[in-house]
């Protein structure tokens, strides 16, 4: 339960420090939302709770929970690079479902490199491409999607569709079953590389020249490398967040 919180809790704060969308740049940004989201792990309940948020951006750089430490490498327009050392969260928790007692996992340092392009007006690629640092297990992650911009009854909405390739020590990281963690009711398992596709749709509204109130709701759906697993019991979760950003 704890760790699908602070998993949810890393898209709440990416939105919170991107929440200036269109908008003059400011540099610091404090937030709260509310998030609701359910877990693909055999026994383990969803996670509905509040939580805070803080961020900073400059010029060069931005801190964050979500993003740790960003160095933007180029922001031109039509074309953005960035570099960064950011924290992932642990999958889940050993005391989420009896399912995965006895299994440790642990949050993580990676390397990130992320960059989006312009395709046509309100389209853009983005691509980022993830490596572990801190050798939990020395997995990466590549994440390529297209996000469309529309303006529906004159409010802006964001669909993108998207899909995580995890490398097969990821995937393991996430998914399976070592030999030291299987007994007889988990049997080992080693799900290969798999492909997570997901669907978000975003939008955003201004209150005030300094506070924004946003939605989010995300749809992922695991692949049957990863629903074969013994400490998985569903295909797919949807994810609900609801916040205020307030930049100063």
């Amino acid at each position: 339960m704890k760790k699908l919180f602070l998993a949810l809790c890393t898209t709440v704060f990416g939105i919170l420090a991107n929440t200036t969308f269109a908008q003059e740049a400011k540099n610091f940004s404090v937030g709260a939302a509310y998030i609701s989201g359910g877990s693909v792990y055999s026994g383990a309940s969803s996670a509905s709770r509040f939580a805070p948020s803080i961020s900073y951006e400059s010029d060069s750089y931005k801190i964050s929970v979500q993003d740790g430490l960003a160095y933007k490498v180029l922001d031109n327009e039509g074309f953005k690079l960035s570099a960064a050392l950011s924290p992932t969260f642990a999958p889940y928790d050993s005391t989420d479902s009896v399912a995965l007692a006895g299994m440790t996992r642990k949050m993580t340092i990676d390397a990130k490199l992320s960059g989006a392009v312009d395709v046509v007006r309100g389209t853009t690629l983005k691509a980022s491409y993830s490596t572990e640092l801190t050798n939990e297990h020395g997995g990466s992650l590549l994440d390529l999607a297209v996000s469309q911009f529309f303006p529906i009854g004159g409010q802006p909405v964001i669909f993108s569709l998207g899909t995580k390739r995890h490398d097969s020590k990821l995937a393991h990281y996430k998914y399976g079953v070592t030999a030291a963690e299987a007994n007889a009711d988990r049997a080992v398992y080693a799900p290969g590389a798999t492909n997570v596709t997901y669907l978000s749709v975003n939008t955003f509204y201004d209150l005030s020249r300094s506070v924004s109130a946003f939605v989010n709701v995300t749809a992922t759906f695991l692949p049957s490398e990863a629903t074969r697993s013994p400490i998985v019991s569903k295909s797919e979760t949807v994810n609900a967040i609801v916040g205020l950003a307030y930049r100063f």
